[in-house]
């Protein structure tokens, strides 16, 4: 239904019968009090007066009708700088997936994710813009290298970290052909 609903926003849906959701969990998500949980206000403060803060928020932007539907509202802390990296892993572990398929490998150091980390993740969206930045960034180089035949079936790209910090460096490694 979202993904009909996504790819026609301007939709009439029509529930002509009677559906049962007692089993069906509905996960909504807001960014509302996002800006306070990423503030040194938030670390400082207990749980408790956290929460209240953000529940006012709540309250301000949406009507104590939908509220009051609602049987739960869980407050998820910030991701640590540990599951973000694990967050880059995965989007690198998938880019380096779709290069396997011609044959080609591809190393990237600690350094590396932790420049992709700083250059993309944002505290205001979260960790979204990772996959965005890898593909402008990561990909499209890799792309580029691909089509000038810098790399070839049985190489190994290796990404490494700009001595800055600020940018990757790419490398190719070549299969050394073994003599018999």
């Amino acid at each position: 239904l979202t993904e009909k609903v996504r790819r026609n926003p301007y939709s009439v849906i029509l529930f002509d019968e009677t559906v049962d959701f007692k089993n069906t969990i509905i996960i909504m998500t807001s960014n509302l009090g996002s800006d306070y949980l990423i503030s040194k206000t938030a670390r400082e403060n207990t749980t408790e007066s956290t929460r209240d803060l953000l529940m006012e928020q709540v309250c301000k932007h949406f009507k104590p009708e939908l509220l009051n539907r609602l049987s739960e509202i869980v407050i998820f802390e910030p991701l640590s700088h540990d599951k973000l990296k694990e967050i880059t892993k995965i989007q690198m572990k998938s880019i380096m997936a779709r290069v396997a398929t011609k044959g080609i490998s591809l190393s990237i150091s600690d350094a590396a994710l932790d420049t992709i980390l700083s250059e993309s993740y944002s505290p205001t969206y979260g960790a979204r813009p990772i996959r965005r930045w890898m593909q402008k960034n990561v990909m499209t180089t890799l792309s580029k290298m691909l089509v000038k035949g810098q790399a070839s079936e049985g190489s190994t790209i290796c990404i490494e970290a700009t001595d800055d910090k600020k940018g990757l460096e790419y490398e190719v490694v070549k299969k050394e052909a073994s003599l018999h």
